[in-house]
């Protein structure tokens, strides 16, 4: 419960009034969905409201339940896709050969019917095939104005070869760590999961330097594997001398959820701070690994690199395995007291 600022309706308080979320549900469509809305409570006379706000975002929230139930896209995933190929949700409506507004009311309020999504799906999917698209619509658009939504479309192919060609990469430094053994903490690694697991990470934070949050991945998955009898990401980690490292560390700077930075100090050295990406839309994850996640950045958001590699350079795993060599997951490597 949060407060907030605002007038009651009922009584005239200002100075009382809370935010508040709470679980509902509502017919959608003749079907019924659950979801989270977020309501004021006025502590004066115990009533409650929405504003113009709330009452938008609990319709929104209330629509994308919808979605979710039906496996359609939800109204910020529609957004991403706009986003990432750097066009207005009016060019991007027009390209498609729909209406002006049609993206504008996906993104706000109207839930879109399947054979939209599988449109919406491809374009994502495959950049090649909304050139195609764009072209069946030229019509719509000046000379100047296609051939900027042209380019911006091209941006994207060229970004993604290269991110695919790094992920590649990524991908075949853990092929031979396809099955769950002690090295990954019996979890088979997900990209996706891992991507979504550093976004969120980089959320709590303002920015991370790089050995911050190689420890902070490093305990978030041992944390987990002592609750859990599993790592969280899958990652599998080596014996260095800053302290545990993930194989394949480097191409993790290319993960979507990530915006990394190089940095000069006065010492001559160079470093790379890590922040969230704007485009990044965090996925559910379970209690206890946010719970984790919280405890982790907490203890070592403020601690300098040489801190923490200090602190890590304490603990049992790593002083029981040697440079270079796998730092296993094991219950006989309890952390020290966290």
């Amino acid at each position: 419960m949060k407060k907030v600022a605002g007038i009651c309706p009922f009584c005239g308080n200002n100075d009382e009034i809370y935010l508040v979320t709470q679980k509902t549900d509502a017919t959608i469509k003749n079907q019924l969905v659950k979801y989270v809305e977020k309501i004021c409570r006025c502590n004066n006379c115990k009533e409650e409201f929405e504003d113009g706000a709330l009452l938008h975002d609990n319709l929104l929230a209330g629509r994308d339940a919808y979605r979710v139930q039906n496996h359609l896209l939800t109204s910020d995933e529609i957004a991403q896709i706009r986003k990432k190929y750097k066009l207005s949700q009016a060019d991007f409506s027009l390209a498609l050969g729909w209406g002006e507004i049609t993206i504008t009311r996906y993104e706000t309020k109207q839930i879109q019917d399947s054979t939209y999504d599988m449109v919406l799906r491809l374009v994502n999917k495959d950049p090649f095939m909304f050139l195609k698209i764009l072209e069946n619509n030229k019509n719509n658009f000046t000379e100047e104005k296609y051939k900027s939504i042209e380019e911006n479309i091209r941006s994207t192919i060229n970004e993604e070869t290269i991110h695919e060609i790094i992920l590649d990469s990524f991908k075949n430094h853990y092929v031979v760590y396809n099955e769950p053994s002690p090295d990954n903490g019996y979890t088979v690694l997900d990209i996706e999961k891992l991507n979504n697991i550093i976004g969120i990470i980089l959320l709590k934070t303002n920015y991370m330097y790089k050995v911050q949050l190689m420890k902070t991945l490093w305990y978030i998955d041992y944390l987990h594997f002592e609750e859990t009898g599993k790592s969280a990401t899958g990652l599998v980690y080596e014996h260095k001398k800053m302290g545990a490292l993930p194989i394949g560390n480097n191409e993790l700077m290319n993960l979507p959820a990530v915006d990394v930075e190089e940095e000069y100090f006065p010492n001559g050295y160079m470093g790379y701070s890590f922040s969230v990406s704007k485009e990044f839309v965090p996925s559910k994850i379970s209690k206890v690994l946010e719970d984790i996640i919280n405890k982790v950045v907490k203890k070592f958001e403020n601690k300098t690199a040489k801190e923490i590699v200090d602190y890590m350079h304490k603990e049992k795993a790593y002083l029981e395995t040697k440079d270079m060599e796998i730092i296993p997951f094991s219950k006989e490597f309890k952390l020290n007291k966290f």
